[in-house]
């Protein structure tokens, strides 16, 4: 008689120390229980407070400080779909989405909102990168005041992958003064590891206000690490 698992083992579910069971159309199997790493840096542990909490938040506004975020949105923040067409967040969207960006780049929260003001974009920018170095090249430079700036970049991809937006994770943010020529393999590493050469890495480069929350139009681009 020839034996299927299914004859005699129940349909698993759940995890027993290190291993998991579980079934599929063949039948049940076990794996490895892998526990994902869950990092705590400082901003990290801010953005997920903030997360967690941020309809608790905007119902602690006071309702003037409500009324105000509504009242500002349109026109002042203008926001642009895949379609290139305009729309205006609501006041509770506007107040999220202007913090998120103000917690990514370490500046504290603002409850009541701000006109918004000139932001300054890049003109260029391009990354180097080998195995034991990292640099990104920018102009107009340097950051001017009230200008931070994000860096976003992915893993080391194969050379054939040109559409790498889904893997884009902010790497670092350069603050107001960082000149052309800033360096960010240590930040690089700590995200992905130590660069591939021969690898493609793809980043997004653009600025924020850190008064306001605003951002400025991304550039992108590539390079193979050597």
């Amino acid at each position: 008689m020839k034996y299927n698992p299914s004859m005699w083992l129940p349909e698993l579910s759940g995890a027993i120390g290190g291993t998991i069971g579980s079934h599929n159309r063949y039948g049940p199997y076990f794996k490895n229980n892998a526990v994902p790493s869950n990092p705590q840096t400082v901003r990290q542990t801010a953005m997920r407070v903030f997360f967690a909490s941020r309809s608790q938040l905007w119902r602690g506004l006071t309702l003037a400080q409500q009324t105000a975020w509504n009242q500002i949105s349109n026109p002042n923040y203008p926001y642009t779909d895949p379609f290139g067409n305009i729309y205006y967040l609501q006041g509770s969207d506007l107040f999220i989405a202007l913090n998120t960006v103000l917690l990514n780049i370490g500046q504290p929260t603002i409850s009541s909102p701000l006109l918004p003001v000139a932001v300054t974009n890049f003109s260029s920018a391009s990354i180097t990168m080998s195995t034991v170095a990292a640099s990104i090249a920018f102009a107009p430079t340097p950051l001017p005041a009230n200008h931070s700036a994000i860096l976003y970049c992915t893993p080391g991809l194969s050379p054939g992958i040109f559409n790498f937006d889904k893997y884009l994770r902010q790497v670092t943010v350069f603050p107001t003064g960082t000149g052309s020529g800033a360096l960010f393999l240590t930040a690089y590493t700590a995200k992905f590891g130590t660069p591939i050469a021969g690898s493609k890495v793809g980043f997004k480069f653009l600025t924020a206000i850190n008064s306001t929350g605003q951002l400025g139009i991304a550039i992108k681009g590539s390079t193979i690490v050597t």
